[in-house]
């Protein structure tokens, strides 16, 4: 979060910044995983062509916890 001090330890915070095609910046947050899949879901089929990327802060003291997370996202098990 943007509010949040950089070495919060809190995992369970997912947001997402976005421009929509005018170039207007949004910023939405979620409290779960759940949430912030509904959320890509739901832009993903309003707009096939959306570009995702990712960013992880390197200074985070949760750092690898992060990139497992972001790799379990992106290439669930099973």
């Amino acid at each position: 979060g943007f509010e949040k001090s950089p070495w919060s330890a809190d995992e369970n915070e997912y947001g997402a910044v976005y421009t929509n095609c005018w170039g207007e910046l949004f910023v939405e947050q979620f409290d779960s995983l759940k949430d912030f899949q509904a959320f890509l879901k739901a832009s993903h089929i309003k707009n096939s062509g959306i570009t995702v990327g990712r960013y992880l802060r390197r200074s985070s003291t949760a750092y690898e916890k992060i990139i497992a997370r972001a790799k379990h996202m992106q290439f669930p098990p099973g």
